[in-house]
């Protein structure tokens, strides 16, 4: 699947999505996996908090996309000024 796709499939807030799906989202925008610790997906870029993600079956819930759709759509806000 595309990063449009992605980042289209982020907006209309699924159930869930894979995290090969959000990484590819987060690494589009600048950040980078920084490491893994156990479960948890942590997510760097200079300047601005690390986004921690728990992975369980591949998968994240709402509740966790939610938190990464926030900053895509802070990011595309401040693109458009």
């Amino acid at each position: 699947m595309g990063i449009k796709k992605n980042i289209k499939k982020l907006i209309n807030e699924p159930t869930e999505m894979s995290i090969h799906e959000i990484k590819n989202i987060l690494e589009f925008f600048g950040y980078k996996l920084d490491r893994i610790k156990g479960s948890h997906y942590m997510f760097a870029k200079e300047n601005c908090d690390t986004i921690i993600l728990p992975v369980h079956n591949q998968k994240n819930d709402r509740t966790y996309l939610k938190k990464v759709k926030d900053i895509v759509q802070k990011i595309f806000s401040y693109e458009e000024l």
